[in-house]
């Protein structure tokens, strides 16, 4: 019989899965599926929860009608693997039971399930940067010197802090990717991907040492040994096996391998067709990661992380990202757009009709300049208390200039991004480009062109992330002798790719150097953003 694989991608507001052929045959079948309580608000700005069951919905539905609707039976898949966003953590008991399913807890915010955009762990994030600057700097070199309030060490700080009863009660700290491994198989393994890029791990020295975790406080000092706990595995290698409870559940064969899994963004690289040092993805949607592969290990400024044999054996892997890009839009249209707009684009997607309008525009039309921090600073400066800026604005102002702009500011975000990983040693030869944005917003896409000056290949595959996840399956399963050749057997050629006009790049060359200037000044000369935000 022919084998199949199923991947699974977790993302900030539903799950997808995919069925997919290895040997060439591409995504057989896909489902969606929203997730039933969405992204929940917490006791103030700046928190997102997400209710555990949600997950395990979304498992429960989609799988099932990928059998269904291809009609293919349970013994034809071979392996499934999973991605989520990260750091997406949770506090749980010993068997996988989350905090937030045991009665006495369902009411207490700090049990759920902490996504990637929880920002309310800045402060235990800046005095993690300081203590580590001090006494443990070398912790910091893998992350280009910073701490951010989205990793896993902060998340936790917050919860001893805020929440002592939920940290004494938690017997393991979780990304959301191992909790479904330890749920789905009832084996306790965690990702090399979230462990390597989120919380400090090396594959040569491991966690934090206990000395450093009892400097953060002295409640930590058994933190990996008690509650960090578990193997570390390769996100292509098995990491267990399907329990017969969730085969019954999920129509699948009972101890099928379940692959390590992986960061969403990274899965992005394998479902693109990414294998080679030099090639640089931006995984575009609500936020956008840049990720690359190098054979070389470099010390960059500012950088989200960087981890060897995360993503692909023998290869180290980069991370930086944008915290605010398709949310940035998203937020222009709800609260900026003034009623004649609103009134002259009903009936239609409120983006395209801005977008029409924009592509009538030059660059830096109207003498707009932006700066894309509407939720903070990821890379290259790291500061989660700058905020946005739009600079050049009159009375003769349209929505269309400010929406151009906005777009513009998150391309020059990722022209700076890209420049740091040159500067730093780490050479860039092609850029590719997945996620939503990528196939929604050819204007987008072509401002990032034109910004950048390169080329931009957009991936073939729809699911992109999704389908890195069953090439992770497919590896585990014994399917290909190697990850990459995983990759280069299940993937197709970009389809799409947008090139740079010689006019638009000049012009924008000249914006972007007026754009470093502003965001130096205000990320290094003057911290007036922190002082009006009273930080």
């Amino acid at each position: 019989m022919e084998q199949y694989v199923i991947g699974v991608d977790f993302g900030t507001l539903s799950g997808r899965a995919v069925l997919v052929s290895p040997q060439g045959g591409g995504i057989i079948a896909q489902c969606v599926l929203d997730y039933p309580h969405g992204v929940l608000e917490g006791p103030a700005p700046g928190w997102a929860l997400h209710v555990p069951e949600d997950y395990l919905a979304v498992l429960e539905n989609t799988v099932p009608s990928l059998l269904r609707n291809a009609g293919v039976s349970p013994g034809q898949v071979a392996a499934i693997a999973w991605d989520a966003t990260s750091c997406t953590m949770l506090p749980a008991m010993a068997d996988g039971t989350p905090l937030a399913s045991l009665p006495d807890y369902r009411d207490v915010p700090h049990a759920y399930i902490k996504l990637w955009k929880h920002l309310t762990a800045a402060d235990e994030a800046r005095y993690i940067q300081e203590t580590a600057s001090r006494y443990c700097p070398e912790l910091l070199e893998d992350y280009g010197g910073t701490v951010s309030a989205q990793w896993m060490l902060p998340k936790i700080l917050q919860i001893l802090r805020e929440a002592p009863e939920v940290y004494r009660r938690s017997e393991l700290f979780l990304e959301v990717t191992d909790w479904l491994t330890l749920a789905l198989t009832g084996s306790l393994s965690r990702s090399r991907c979230c462990a390597g890029f989120k919380n400090f791990y090396r594959t040569t020295q491991g966690y934090p040492p206990a000395a450093f975790l009892k400097q953060l406080d002295p409640r930590l000092e058994n933190l990996v040994s008690e509650k960090l706990r578990g193997p570390v595995t390769a996100p292509w290698e098995t990491a267990g096996r399907l329990s017969p409870r969730w085969a019954r559940r999920l129509g699948l064969r009972p101890r099928i391998p379940v692959a390590a899994g992986i960061i969403d963004a990274h899965a992005g690289l394998l479902g693109s067709g990414v294998t080679e040092a030099g090639q640089v993805l931006l995984a575009m949607g609500t936020s956008t990661c840049q990720m690359l592969f190098s054979r070389e290990r470099r010390v960059i400024p500012g950088i989200f992380g960087m981890a060897r044999d995360s993503v692909l054996p023998g290869l180290y892997a980069y991370e930086a990202g944008q915290a605010c890009v398709g949310d940035l839009l998203d937020w222009f249209v709800r609260t900026a757009l003034p009623a004649h707009v609103t009134e002259a684009a009903k009936g239609t997607d409120i983006h395209a009709f801005l977008c029409r309008e924009a592509a009538e525009l030059s660059p830096g039309s109207g003498g707009l300049l932006a700066l894309d921090w509407w939720n903070g600073q990821r890379s290259p400066y790291g500061d989660d208390r700058l905020s946005g800026l739009m600079l050049g604005m009159t009375i003769h102002t349209t929505p269309a200039q400010q929406y151009r702009a906005l777009m513009e500011s998150t391309a020059y975000g990722t022209r700076l991004i890209l420049d740091a990983f040159q500067a730093g040693g780490v050479p860039i030869r092609e850029v590719f480009a997945c996620g939503g944005i990528s196939r929604k917003n050819p204007l987008m896409l072509q401002i990032y062109a034109d910004v950048l000056n390169r080329p931009i290949h957009i991936a073939r595959q729809e699911q992109t992330t999704a389908l890195g996840a069953a090439v992770l399956a497919a590896s585990a399963a014994g399917l290909f002798p190697s990850p990459a050749e995983a990759v280069r057997a299940m993937t197709q050629p970009a389809e799409t790719v947008y090139r740079p006009d010689a006019a638009r790049a000049a012009a924008y060359d000249s914006i972007y150097r007026e754009y470093r200037t502003l965001a130096e000044y205000f990320a290094r000369e003057n911290p007036v953003m922190h002082r009006l935000r009273g930080q």
